[in-house]
Parts: structure tokens; C-alpha cells; sequence
């Protein structure tokens, strides 16, 4: 890990500690990824997250007519029956007394919003964190993200009263609000121009690896009676604890400390994470750039970054239309058949819509509006997954297979918008260390979306 890498006039090469930072602060992703396993949320978010392992046993059974096994086999603490008794006894006697139904079975607005709440915590917070990005920087603001994350999950393992589960999640969404806004940040601002990429998926792959590791200790905690569930959202202080060490452990960015004026520490902390003392080209491209935001000028292109796939939802709703039922089941051959749709559809996700919608928010906006902007991406993603994640089981109980043409109809939406919207920055002026600048001359459109996030 000592070859020096050029690129253009910068020079850099990868050391231990710069990967380590990169390590340590993608355990944000594995936060916020634990606690959509351990909550039960992956299957309320097939169709807004990659999530590929946790799901394909999921849709098997709900193929093959045994939704029942699919909850509480991979439905987190929600499914098990030691939390509902306690928190949700009503949901728990339903359970017991309900008709068999494929689509209906855990239809209830109080578990989804024990599941939905974290979200509109974690939205709300996004806008503080971006202050906090912006006046303090993207170190402490990991911090605190850890901070409020260890507390909320030692909280809800230790509940007794069903007050006290509601403020341990809305304590795990400030986290996730706070983490969700400073990791991306921090990961394509510290890394390389040549691994930036890369680098930035670390969190949507750590956000999977979260989810995974969430199922097996889901499958060993519902063995346990009654506690079980206590130990499944308390080991969500372990992701919680690993980003805590690693946000006293990692260094600031050094766009973060020139934005705010303390060049010299920037200065320094470039030549320590790029591992060359010859940084002097790309700090002046920093300072360059910092500069051009305050004044708004950037170049920048449009692009479509993003191609839908509307096909797999489409197709997986036509199969269930047909052939799945209120309370019969499909034969294993289109079982089968839908679980590879979906691995199809949450593929074209993971290398598309899920570390891009990551990535660009991060380069799109100038440095001056650069934490207010990915603060409204941010609030978006946890807007849009609050309300799929409180509505999804009501919609699946009343919609049935049509659901999944709803979904496909917004991918189509989703797609366009992109390709008609979405710009790609040069980064000549805005991030001038990057490759491939070109020129043109930013829209009308583009001023008035960077004078609406000012407003913000």
C-alpha cells in the first residue's frame, strides 16, 4: 500500500490509515443497516433499498403462500412473539386469531410506525446535522451520530414501557439522520479521485452487511425466550460502538477545514491521508474550489446516471396477480421464478440508484450549500422511507400483487426525472481535483435549485 498513484498533477498513495478511516467511518452504514434488519424493516423496503440476502428468503415464502413463516422467520423483533406480547399485545392476540392471508397477515399501523418512526426522526435531524457539517465539520458530527445511536439502542433493550421503545427509536433515527448526512461527506471528500467511487459504495455495502449479520442474530435471538428480542436491539450498540471509536480515530476532511477557514490544519491533513508531501497542486485546487462556491460558479453537464429497471417489479406483479391468491400458494417453479426477478431488480438497484443516491448528492452542490444539499437528499430518502415503511403492509393488504405496478410506475418516474433532471458535475470549479472536467454553462434551471437549498 505504498505505490504512489498520479493523477493529472496529484500525486497520492494508499495507506493503512487512510483505509482505516475509510473502514471505520462505513460503519455508518452498517449502523443504520443493523437496525433495518434487526426492526423488521427489510421487507417494508424491497423496493427502496439493496438489500439482496434478507429478502430472497422473504419473497420465496411469500411465493409460496407462508407469510407467516417469512415474518418471523426474517421479520426482526417485530415477528417475535416475545416483543409483540409485550408492546404489542393486541397485534399479538390478532396474530393468533387472524384468517390465514398471504397479504394481510401483520397489518397494523402501531408496528409499522414502531418501524417508520426512526425515519421521520432521522429527517428531521438531517437538517441539524447539516448545520453541524457546515460549522463544525464532518468529524464531530460522526460523533454525535454515534452518540445518539449507542444510546437509543441501549434503551430499547432495556424497555419496559412502550414510551420508552418509541424514544429509543426516535434516539436511533437522530442517529441515523446525523450519520446518513456526515459519512457520505466525510468517505468522497477523504478519498482519492481515482477510488472515490469506490470508496463512497462502502457505505451502501456496509449498510448490507448490517442488514445480514442482523438476520443471523435475528434467527438466534428468537430461540431465546422471553429476552431474545432484548438482545437482538442491543447489539445494535456494537455498529453503534465500532463508529464511536472510529469517529475519534479518523481525521477531518480537508475541505471541511479549508471551508472553515483553517487552511494550514487542511494543509497538513492533506498530505497525511493522500501519504505524499507533494499535495501542494491539489490544496490550491481545494482553495480554488472553496472559493468558487462562496461566489457560485461551477461547471457543470448533464447526464443520465441512473437507468431504471422497470421490468422486474412489473413482471413479479403479473406473476402474483395471477397465480398468488388471498390464501393459496405458488408452485415452487414460479417461486422460484419470482425470487430470481427480484434478484434481477435489487442487482440493477446496487449498482445504480443505491451508492449513487449517495455519491451524487455529495459532488452535486458547491461547498458553500454542499451539507444544506445532501441535507434535503438526505430528508428525502427518509421521507419517502417513512412513508413506504408505515404504508407498505396497509398498501400490500389492500393492493395485493398491484402493489408491485405502483412500484413500477414510480421507477418509470424515477428514471425520467433523472434523465432529464439529474446534473453530473465536471467538478472543474466545484471539485476541481476530479477527472473528466468539461465546460458548459449552469441552467436556469440548476441557479434556482442552488437559490431553494440557500433557503433552506
Amino acid at each position: 500500500m505504498t505505490k504512489i498513484e498520479k493523477v493529472g498533477s496529484f500525486e497520492s498513495k494508499i495507506t493503512v490509515y487512510v483505509v482505516v478511516c475509510w473502514v471505520l467511518a462505513a460503519c455508518g452504514g452498517l449502523m443504520f443497516g443493523y437496525d433495518i434488519g434487526i426492526s423488521g424493516a427489510k421487507c417494508l423496503h424491497v423496493l427502496s433499498h439493496s438489500f439482496i440476502i434478507p429478502i430472497l428468503f422473504y419473497f420465496y415464502e411469500l411465493s409460496l403462500g407462508n407469510l407467516k413463516r417469512a415474518f418471523e422467520d426474517d421479520g426482526g423483533v417485530t415477528a417475535m412473539d416475545d416483543f409483540l406480547i409485550k408492546f404489542f399485545p393486541a397485534v399479538y392476540q390478532r396474530k393468533l386469531r387472524a384468517k390465514e392471508d398471504n397479504y394481510c397477515k401483520y397489518d397494523n399501523q402501531y408496528l409499522q410506525l414502531f418501524t417508520s418512526s426512526l425515519y421521520l426522526a432521522a429527517l428531521v435531524s438531517s437538517f441539524a446535522a447539516s448545520k453541524m457539517c457546515s460549522k463544525l465539520g464532518r468529524k464531530p458530527t460522526i460523533f454525535v451520530a454515534s452518540a445518539f445511536f449507542l444510546c437509543g439502542s441501549l434503551l430499547s433493550a432495556a424497555a419496559q414501557r412502550i414510551w420508552m421503545i418509541i424514544l429509543a427509536r426516535v434516539l436511533l433515527g437522530v442517529g441515523v439522520g446525523f450519520g446518513n448526512e456526515a459519512v457520505p461527506l466525510f468517505l468522497s471528500e477523504i478519498a482519492p479521485v481515482q477510488h472515490r467511487g469506490a470508496v463512497n459504495i462502502l457505505f451502501q455495502l456496509f449498510i448490507t452487511i448490517g442488514i445480514l449479520f442482523a438476520n443471523l442474530v435475528n434467527y438466534g435471538a428468537s430461540k431465546i425466550h422471553p429476552w431474545g428480542w432484548r438482545l437482538s436491539l442491543g447489539l445494535a450498540s456494537l455498529p453503534a460502538a465500532f463508529l464511536f471509536v472510529g469517529s475519534v480515530v479518523i481525521i477531518e476532511t480537508p475541505t471541511s477545514l479549508v471551508e472553515r477557514n483553517q487552511e494550514s490544519q487542511g494543509l497538513s491533513t492533506l498530505k497525511k491521508i493522500r501519504g505524499v508531501e507533494d499535495v501542494d497542486a491539489e490544496f490550491e485546487q481545494i482553495k480554488m474550489a472553496c472559493e468558487a462556491a462562496r461566489e457560485g460558479r461551477e461547471e457543470e453537464t448533464a447526464s443520465p446516471s441512473l437507468r431504471p429497471d422497470v421490468h422486474k417489479p412489473d413482471c413479479i406483479g403479473a406473476i402474483l396477480l395471477v397465480h398468488l391468491k388471498g390464501s393459496n400458494s405458488l408452485d415452487e417453479g414460479l417461486a422460484g421464478l419470482v425470487v430470481v426477478l427480484v434478484c434481477l431488480f435489487v442487482m440493477s438497484f446496487a449498482w445504480s440508484w443505491g451508492p449513487l443516491g449517495w455519491l451524487i448528492p455529495s459532488e452535486t452542490f458547491p461547498l458553500e450549500i454542499r451539507t444544506s444539499g445532501f441535507a434535503c437528499a438526505v430528508s428525502s430518502n427518509m421521507l419517502f422511507t417513512f412513508i413506504i415503511a408505515q404504508a407498505f403492509l396497509s398498501m400490500m393488504c389492500h393492493m395485493r400483487a398491484f402493489i408491485f405496478f405502483f412500484f413500477a410506475a414510480w421507477i418509470v418516474v424515477m428514471g425520467c426525472s433523472c434523465y432529464s433532471c439529474c446534473p453530473r458535475q465536471k467538478m472543474c470549479r466545484l471539485m476541481p481535483w476530479l477527472r473528466g472536467c468539461g465546460s458548459s454553462t449552469r441552467s436556469g434551471r440548476d441557479s434556482w435549485m442552488i437559490m431553494m437549498v440557500k433557503k433552506a
